[in-house]
């Protein structure tokens, strides 16, 4: 009789084991946005963690990563004509009924004490020029980077959104993130007259 060695039958068995399909890309009119930090980074617990929203006021909040909530719904917002210019914006609904809130980003004039552009969704138009990317499904701004900070808002600690020049430097206990679009089945229930489909992922089934 043959005895296989042990280390033999743990590598047959993890070689069974079927590997995790990759998320496929898709098109959708809508779509949530999560976090993907590096997974060696001290926050890279905020992995897939949702692009949310916290008051600061009635027409204002600022863009924060949140683990138990299922976010907010984007959709891509502009004519023929902006989106060739990268003027277009990116929006989601807000307030009853539903009106557009913008995702803003600060201006250069605009930095927090620490010298941080923050991001906010607010009411209105939003940031021209932030997009998602044609391939794959991220979104962008520029040529610069998300980051993401815990930093202390109005209520106490939140997992805040910022973004900076591709020349300036990540600011110390923060993480840089890529923002993933995830596509939204039902385009979210709002009709839109500019919105239009965005490159997205979908969870492979």
């Amino acid at each position: 009789m043959h005895l296989l060695h042990p280390l033999t039958i743990i590598i047959a068995l993890a070689a069974a084991i079927p590997s995790p399909s990759p998320p496929s890309i898709s098109k959708s009119p809508a779509f949530r946005i999560n976090a993907n930090p590096p997974p060696s980074h001290p926050l890279s617990t905020i992995q897939n963690w949702n692009f949310s929203s916290y008051h600061i006021s009635a027409c204002s909040s600022r863009a924060v990563f949140s683990p138990n909530s299922t976010g907010r719904t984007f959709y891509a917002n502009g004519t023929d004509a902006e989106f060739s210019s990268r003027t277009a914006t990116l929006n989601t609904d807000g307030g009853t009924p539903p009106w557009p809130w913008g995702v803003s980003v600060a201006g250069p004039d605009e930095v927090d004490e620490e010298g941080r552009r923050s991001v906010s969704i607010a009411c209105g138009r939003g940031t021209e020029g932030v997009q998602v990317a044609e391939w794959p499904g991220t979104v962008y701004y520029e040529t610069g980077s998300w980051y993401v900070c815990n930093a202390t808002l109005v209520y106490g600690p939140a997992m805040a959104l910022f973004w900076r020049t591709k020349v300036e430097r990540t600011p110390e206990g923060c993480v840089n993130v890529e923002l993933q679009a995830w596509c939204v089945d039902g385009g979210g229930g709002v009709e839109h007259a500019f919105g239009r489909e965005s490159t997205c992922y979908r969870a492979a089934l």
